[in-house]
């Protein structure tokens, strides 16, 4: 039992700095490709946000096919989890790539790994229901969509350039946030494992 538990709040741990990079990285998006891309390139910062979110329920996945994996007779089913989800991002990819273009398949990238994440939960739990903190994930996940929405708001409602002192500067305070609310969330986890590496 109480190693399960310590399962569940490393899983915890883990999952919000991958929501906290998936913030960073959203929220300076616009900055980082006008520095790395070309010119043509420069409105393909928009994509980033939708990539960020897929990497964070990626995790959900990852965390919940050790299970599946843990145990040999059924190690089988992991591939049925994983062909589920390759199927619908390859449909779902040709059915939003017209209408929506480069978004369509960002999107179609996006919801094939909820369902992947959803077909790998549920086959999990009916194997054995080891809590990963499921219920807390998918609230860190809602709490990360709305973070970058209100740290995005300004450049996308106003079209701000890449670079704007003002903008930046909000981005960085909404991040700060973030940062300190996790720290503040996790600190007796992260002064624990602190401690342990300085033994």
């Amino acid at each position: 039992i109480e190693g399960r538990k310590e399962i569940k709040k490393t899983s915890i741990l883990i999952f919000k700095l991958y929501c906290l990079a998936s913030i960073g990285i959203s929220l300076f998006s616009q900055e980082i490709i006008y520095i790395l891309a070309a010119n043509e390139y420069q409105e393909s910062w928009q994509l980033v946000p939708f990539l960020t979110l897929t990497l964070v329920i990626t995790f959900v996945y990852y965390s919940h096919v050790q299970t599946i994996m843990y145990y040999v007779k059924h190690s089988k089913l992991a591939f049925i989890c994983s062909f589920a989800g390759s199927i619908s991002n390859i449909l779902l990819a040709y059915i939003l790539v017209n209408p929506l273009q480069s978004f369509g398949i960002a999107l179609a990238y996006l919801i094939s790994q909820i369902i992947l994440a959803t077909i790998t939960v549920v086959i999990s739990n009916k194997i054995d229901k080891v809590d990963f903190g499921l219920k807390k994930m998918t609230v860190l996940i809602i709490l990360t969509i709305g973070v970058t929405m209100i740290g995005l708001m300004p450049t996308l409602l106003q079209e701000l350039a890449a670079f704007n002192w003002l903008n930046i500067a909000y981005k960085l305070l909404i991040s700060f946030m973030a940062l300190l609310v996790l720290f503040y969330t996790e600190r007796k986890v992260i002064l624990s494992t602190i401690l342990k590496f300085r033994k």
